[in-house]
Formats: structure tokens, C-alpha cells, sequence
């Protein structure tokens, strides 16, 4: 069953209380704090940062993150600079204006405010941002009956810029860069369908069983496509102890382990669809724009209303409806390679 996507609405359910007046117009260099080393909470950040631009064209944006945040705030024309997280480092350097508080640690708030950023939003939810913000956005919502980007472009409030209601349009805001000139002539095939397979989540969310995904190569014949399996050098003797006949099948491609972050970019924005779970890959390939079907349970948080891929070409499955059982994380186990399969055709064929 395919979930239904209902819109939700952002800007009735946020309010900002300041210290002060902002003026969003005087504003020429800001900072989006988001520190995490999660692929999907870096992905759904990018829509605010295209929101801004939208409003304020003449912005400067930079992102301060970790590693795993350069090559992908590269992708983007919404960002126009990138900083590597670490206390340690100085950020007076981009003489910012204001500073979005998105990570809500400690340690980024206290930061922000030893630069002495003389606007400062953060998270009323947070006790230390009411230490060291002096702008706080407050949310009538709890956070887990909200998708993870309207807790992201909530902060927009603060400047008085309204978020479009529609989640699931907000794709419109990536900013997304095709064009890696870059070629796999040993990942990629020009004659027959590219798709991924991404069986893994590094224990993020509930996973689709890698048997499943063995069924599923097995319903994509040889002649019309090329199966890429990914995932982390981590994660492949577990692949491979666990379902070893999924890497025999004469048309798997296996990249697990073998390319960068910046490289796998490139490679997942020249297939035709990627199949995962809740996952940094899912919420990728959304943003770059291929065909992306996401596999749930209706478990509480990691359920698709909080954190299903926002993108033009993506569908999620999911059995049931959002439940806080923990028993329920077996109900990903329902969706059949069959089903899957059909929504590819209906995708690519």
C-alpha cells in the first residue's frame, strides 16, 4: 500500500518570540549551524537555506557542518560557502549577521554566542538556547507529530518569512547542481536500468530484510537491468555473511565500501531509481530528483510523516498507520519484493 501524502501545514503551527525586532533586510551574512554527521538531517536542511535565497536574493549563506556536509552543500546553488565544524575553529571570520541554531547542542549555541553573532535563533525547547539565543522559536506541536523539515524551516519564522504549507513541494528549494562530467564505466551501464539497492540504515531506522532484496534483484531480469548495491565498508561482512546469494546474481554491480561520499553523489545522480529504507541515500537521491522508493514502518519517530524524503520522484510504502508499538517496527517486513517491483515499473519501465 502506498502511503497517502497529506499536506502539512507549517506556518500555524510556529511562532517566534525575540528579544528584539529583526530585520531581515539588513541582513547580509548568515549562518546555518547544522552539525550532525546524518546525511538526511543535512538534506532537509537545504530547502531553508532555498527559502531565504528566495526572499533575499543578495544573502550570503554559509553552512557550518561536518565533513559528510561539504559535498553535498557543493551540489547546491542555495549555499554559498561551507565551513568545517570544530570548536576549535574560528567562525568571526564570515562576520555574520544573524546565526540559525539548527544542531541543538550546547557547545553550537555557546559558540555562536562567544562570536557574539548579534542575532542568534534558536530552539525554545532547548534550555541553553535560552542562555544564549536571544531569538526562540516555539512550535504549538510536539516535534514527533512533525515532519523533520518543518522543525528545520520553523527558524524562519524568526525573520518573518512563511513557509510554504505544502511539504512535499518543497523539493522546489534544494537547488540541486547536476553536471559531474565524471564517468563509472564500471558502475553505470548506458544499456539497460541503473538501479540501487541500499539495503542498510547503520541502525537508524527499521530495514527492509536483505532477503527481500535478494527477491527483488531477482525480479529485475539481466537483460534490462544493471543492480547496484551500496552501502558502508562497515556494513558489507554483514551483507555478505547474512545474504551472500544477493552479491552471485549475474547483474549486481557491488560498490559497497568502495566510493566516497562525493563519488557515490555522482553516481547516484546518473541511475534511474534507488530502493532503501529511512535513510541519508533516500532523502539523497529525493534531492538530486531520480525516481526514489522508500520503504517504512509506522513506528514512532522514524515513521514517514517525521522523516520521509521530500522530492518530485519519490514514493514511499508503508503498512499501517503512525503508532508508538514498538512491534510494529515488523511491519516493514509486510511490503513484498512484488510490490516493489511494480512501483519500478511504474517509475522507470
Amino acid at each position: 500500500m502506498l502511503l497517502e501524502q497529506q499536506p502539512l501545514i507549517c506556518n500555524k503551527l510556529i511562532y517566534c518570540r525575540t528579544n528584539m525586532k529583526i530585520a531581515p533586510a539588513k541582513i547580509k551574512n548568515i549562518l546555518l549551524m547544522r552539525t550532525e554527521n546524518r546525511i538526511g538531517d543535512i538534506i532537509l536542511t537545504i530547502p531553508l537555506a532555498g527559502i531565504l535565497k528566495s526572499h533575499l536574493p543578495d544573502l550570503h549563506i554559509t553552512f557550518v557542518g561536518s565533513g559528510h556536509a561539504k559535498p553535498i552543500v557543493k551540489k547546491t546553488s542555495a549555499i554559498d560557502d561551507f565551513h568545517h565544524w570544530n570548536r576549535s575553529k574560528d567562525i568571526s571570520k564570515y562576520n555574520a549577521d544573524a546565526v540559525l541554531l539548527l544542531s541543538l547542542y550546547l557547545n553550537v549555541a555557546k559558540t555562536a554566542w562567544r562570536t557574539k553573532i548579534p542575532i542568534r535563533i534558536g530552539a525554545a525547547r532547548r534550555w541553553h538556547h535560552w542562555l544564549y539565543a536571544n531569538h526562540r522559536v516555539f512550535l504549538k506541536a510536539r516535534p514527533h507529530n512533525l515532519h523533520e523539515i518543518q522543525l528545520t524551516t520553523s527558524f524562519l519564522s524568526a525573520l518573518g518569512i512563511e513557509v510554504p504549507t505544502d511539504v512535499d513541494k518543497l523539493y522546489r528549494y534544494y537547488g540541486w547542481q547536476k553536471g559531474s562530467n565524471k564517468s563509472y564505466p564500471n558502475v553505470i551501464s548506458t544499456t539497460k536500468h541503473n538501479i540501487i539497492l541500499h539495503p542498510k540504515s547503520k541502525g537508524s531506522a527499521p530495514e527492509w530484510p536483505l532477503e527481500y532484496y535478494y527477491q527483488l534483484a531477482c525480479l529485475l531480469n539481466e537483460k534490462d537491468f544493471n543492480v547496484i548495491i551500496s552501502g558502508t565498508h562497515k556494513e558489507k561482512n554483514y551483507m555478505q555473511e547474512n545474504c551472500p546469494d544477493l552479491f552471485t546474481l549475474p547483474h549486481i554491480t557491488d560498490i559497497v565500501g568502495q566510493y566516497n561520499l562525493a563519488d557515490y553523489i555522482n553516481i547516484v545522480e546518473q541511475v534511474d531509481c534507488l530502493v532503501a529504507s529511512s535513510t541519508g541515500p533516500a532523502h539523497l537521491a529525493a534531492a538530486i530528483g531520480i525516481n526514489t522508493i522508500a520503504l517504512y514502518a509506522p513506528t514512532r519517530p522514524q515513521h514517514p510523516g517525521r522523516w520521509r524524503p521530500v522530492g518530485k520522484r519519490v514514493k514511499v510504502i508503508c503498512k499501517g498507520l503512525p503508532t508508538n508499538n514498538p512491534k510494529d517496527v515488523d511491519k516493514i517486513n509486510a511490503i513484498t519484493p512484488q510490490e516493489v517491483r511494480e512501483k519500478i515499473a511504474e517509475m522507470v519501465e
